[in-house]
């Protein structure tokens, strides 16, 4: 689904709460950036409760009618969301993905571990590759499950392109002398879009 599809559907729907997932490095901090700037909402980063603490993540999220939230490691566990939030699945080619990864030296055996407990995996897979086959045969069975297209995201005002990426580290989504720089990596509280 692209951008302007997903914004539309969420609009029509009244939805007030949503869930940017997916592998690390598919665009979820971007993506969900994006959605809370056009949603004119909150922007909850992972980096609020510390990308894998569900508590933590509760606790971010409770309370508040209207957010986005990104948590690509959270992914595992997220039919245990509230039924009110959507989740959106940034949708990115696997080979564009680690290529993003290896840019910015991510790791991923800490993430790793929950799907390895499903003992249905092939664990010699790229993680990406493992948390998409969880969406599409585990996660879509009891929740609903929004694909958000990555490259639909190209022609909004906070996208950047390949080319300007390249020097961006992990958690970096923004540096222009028009655009501020937006760093996520350390940060420990929402940002209001």
């Amino acid at each position: 689904m692209t951008l302007k599809e997903l914004l539309k559907m969420i609009r029509l729907e009244k939805i007030h709460q949503i869930a940017v997932s997916g592998p690390h490095c598919s665009g979820t901090q971007i993506g969900g950036y994006i959605l809370a700037k056009e949603l004119k909402t909150t922007y909850i980063s992972e980096a609020a409760f510390g990308a894998m603490d569900f508590r933590k993540f509760c606790l971010a999220t409770a309370g508040k009618e209207s957010f986005v939230v990104q948590c690509p490691s959270l992914l595992y566990c997220a039919e245990r969301f509230a039924p009110s939030v959507l989740i959106v699945l940034m949708n990115r080619p696997l080979e564009d993905i680690l290529m993003s990864q290896r840019r910015v030296g991510w790791k991923d055996s800490v993430d790793r571990r929950p799907y390895d407990e499903f003992k249905v995996f092939d664990m010699n897979k790229p993680l990406a590759y493992i948390k998409y086959q969880y969406a599409e045969k585990y996660l879509a069975r009891t929740r609903r499950v929004e694909y958000l297209d990555f490259e639909s995201l190209d022609n909004h005002a906070c996208f950047f392109s390949r080319d300007e990426r390249r020097a961006f580290p992990a958690g970096q989504i923004a540096a222009k002398k028009d655009r501020p720089v937006i760093y996520f990596g350390r940060q420990k509280n929402a940002i209001k879009t």
